[in-house]
């Protein structure tokens, strides 16, 4: 019993032992713990960038939408987003067409499209597909004779793609862009076969049709100030009243000022659009025009030399260079402008 009794008294020690072993490693630990400092985990910044582009996108301006296509192509590149693929896809295509109604050549984004085409929906594809390629370029942008007209054997495919648009038009708003720019660059889309154009309203252009469409979608305001027919200089003033940030209104206030006859306020509204676009070639002929008419020979060969310098072949600017030469006696060099003229047909 003795024997038993020190052997137990001895496990007992050892427990004890093994206890405070332990309870003291726990101790160093927790106070080592103590001592490191708390690593943070940083945030997700890419939630933050995908809001900031989902706003621009909402603002609708062309510079808005170019900030919110390189937000979203950040997040992209960080990471897979089946998400911000689509909407930087449409944003994309909303800017190829922006470039060709705003007269900005050559097209800056003409290839974003393209770029994102992998990641986007196969349903936005296929609409875009159809109408990029007929929009119509803002005019005095490409020159005389160069027209973007559809042959005879595309309009039934374009028709048909026509009526699926609007289908969708009403629920969605890029849709109903897509339908608005095919149908305002090509109108005779809207009619069927052997149906002529009767009345004053164009069809698939009903203005009452098109203001109750989606009417607080700003980009969409945007198209249809642009493509319905009726569209004042007044009501460009408007947009710019409540949306500050639509710099590019200023090409179309200066081309309905210069209908009504106002020289001096038409070329002021083209040089703020030039400000803010430089690359917008068809303000750049425009004004060159005006200047030419205010015998302002050295300002408006200068505006010509900017817009050939983007398109060699503008025949608008190239005349009107060619007539600014001989009011400014330079005679030989008018004779080097009409050879080039009469090279080009």
């Amino acid at each position: 019993r003795k024997r038993r009794f020190v052997t137990a008294r001895g496990t007992g020690r050892a427990v004890f032992h093994a206890s405070l072993a332990g309870a003291l490693i726990a101790l160093l630990a927790w106070a080592g713990c103590a001592r490191r400092p708390m690593v943070a985990v940083p945030p997700d910044p890419w939630p933050a960038v995908i809001a900031a582009a989902d706003d621009d996108v909402s603002a609708g301006c062309y510079r808005c939408l170019e900030r919110a296509l390189a937000g979203y192509e950040r997040v992209l590149a960080a990471r897979p987003d089946p998400a911000v693929a689509a909407r930087a896809y449409r944003t994309a295509v909303r800017l190829a067409m922006r470039d060709r109604l705003l007269g900005l050549y050559p097209a800056p984004h003409e290839n974003a499209p393209g770029r994102l085409r992998a990641q986007a929906a196969s349903d936005d594809v296929a609409a875009a597909d159809e109408v990029l390629p007929v929009v119509a370029w803002r005019r005095g942008t490409l020159g005389v004779n160069v027209g973007l007209n559809v042959s005879r054997m595309d309009l039934p495919k374009l028709r048909v793609h026509r009526a699926a648009l609007e289908a969708k038009a009403d629920a969605d708003p890029w849709m109903a862009e897509l339908l608005l720019a095919l149908v305002g660059s090509q109108p005779w889309v809207a009619l069927e076969e052997g149906q002529r154009i009767a009345g004053r309203i164009t069809p698939g252009l009903d203005p009452d049709v098109w203001w109750r469409r989606h009417p607080e979608d700003v980009a969409l305001t945007f198209l249809r100030l642009v493509m319905l027919r009726e569209t004042t200089i007044e009501d460009w003033q408007l947009l710019q009243l409540r949306h500050p940030e639509f710099v590019e209104a200023d090409a179309f206030i200066g081309d309905q000022e210069l209908w009504r006859g106002r020289l001096v306020s038409s070329e002021e509204a083209l040089a703020r659009s030039l400000q803010a676009f430089p690359e917008m070639l068809a303000s750049a002929a425009l004004r060159a025009d005006i200047r030419q008419q205010m015998e302002d020979y050295g300002l408006a060969l200068e505006l010509y030399d900017v817009a050939l310098a983007r398109h060699p072949e503008h025949r608008e600017a190239l005349l009107g260079r060619m007539r600014v030469l001989g009011f400014m006696q330079r005679h030989e060099d008018a004779l080097v402008v009409a050879d080039r003229l009469m090279a080009l047909g």
